[in-house]
């Protein structure tokens, strides 16, 4: 540490923490009130060595997620997280790690599930544990983790609503043109929103009628053929040799979107739906479900499973089951 007066007649103590950053405080009152500051903060150092969780807790929950992001941002797949995260911070940004219990993320956790399925209030929950853990592997946190104790419900993920004809119609024919574009490629690919909004023309081979998806869920690549009407959609947006193959940003295209639900009364719907109804008239004409799931991306092909009793062909191979069940035929009219 070192103390060094300024040109104004203050002081200014230059010493490092616990951690090795440097840090200065200018000290107003004279030299010894700047070495008296030093010696308390001589102590806090020493005391930060030895009992490193007395300093930890003092920091808030959003100095955590703000590390999370700078060291990790760059890895996540989704922006959803960055999404989820506007909401964490606007309720416990400023809460102290001493003060973040799990009844607090038990709480707010139970709020969720008012209005949001079990797993998207688990997403929320993922969240909060990934960037603890990361600021206790990183040593910015030393305390427990107060999501261990956490009691969730588990995800129901069986929901296959899909549209009908004359749902699909009205909702196509109320969207604005871009907003429809992305609706359209959804509906003939299966894709997810966020694959679609960040669909980049070098991933598109119209020569080939072929979609390369690099950045899925699965972080594994997907390719998806390119049916004839979709093409022609792409057809009239370029091709270009960069760019986004839309071009109407995530935000824009949530509200545009939500909005026209809203004036259409579309009960129960979300845009996920749309990869539903892709994958639930893929199986209802015929379609393979092997192949479906290679088209929807899924690693498991019980997930896939949930589309097979939409297929005629499925329906006509179960009953066959019933063949020979009873030995009706050759009973003779009683009458």
């Amino acid at each position: 540490m070192a103390i060094k007066q300024l040109k104004n007649g203050k002081y200014r103590v230059d010493f490092r923490d616990c951690n090795g950053r440097r840090i200065r405080k200018t000290v107003e009152g004279g030299r010894k009130v700047a070495q008296e500051c030093e010696r308390k903060l001589r102590i806090d150092r020493q005391m930060g060595f030895l009992f490193p969780e007395k300093l930890s807790v003092n920091v808030t929950f959003g100095s955590l997620c703000e590390s999370y992001f700078t060291l990790h941002g760059g890895q996540l797949r989704s922006d959803v997280w960055r999404s989820l995260s506007k909401r964490l911070l606007h309720v416990f940004g400023n809460t102290p790690m001493k003060q973040l219990t799990s009844i607090k993320l038990q709480q707010f956790y139970n709020h969720i599930l008012e209005t949001r399925t079990p797993a998207t209030a688990k997403r929320y929950m993922t969240l909060v544990n990934a960037i603890i853990n990361m600021a206790i592997k990183h040593n910015i946190y030393c305390g427990q983790n107060p999501c261990i104790a956490l009691d969730m419900r588990p995800e129901d993920n069986k929901r296959t609503r899909y549209l009908e004809q004359a749902e699909i119609n009205t909702l196509l024919k109320e969207c604005r043109p871009d907003v429809r574009n992305v609706v359209l490629c959804a509906l003939y690919t299966g894709m997810r929103r966020g694959e679609i909004l960040e669909l980049e023309w070098q991933r598109v081979d119209l020569h080939n009628d072929n979609i390369t998806l690099l950045k899925t869920k699965s972080s594994k690549k997907r390719e998806i053929p390119i049916l004839p009407e979709l093409k022609q959609i792409l057809l009239r947006l370029g091709p270009r040799t960069e760019g986004n193959v839309f071009g109407v940003s995530r935000d824009a295209f949530i509200c545009s979107f939500k909005r026209t639900l809203r004036r259409l009364n579309i009960p129960d719907f979300r845009f996920h739906d749309l990869r539903h109804t892709f994958a639930s008239y893929f199986m209802m004409r015929g379609g393979v479900i092997t192949d479906l799931q290679h088209i929807l991306g899924h690693s498991d092909l019980k997930l896939t499973q949930r589309y097979a009793h939409l297929s005629p062909a499925h329906l006509k191979k179960g009953i066959q089951v019933m063949n020979g069940a009873f030995d009706l035929l050759n009973i003779g009219d009683t009458q």
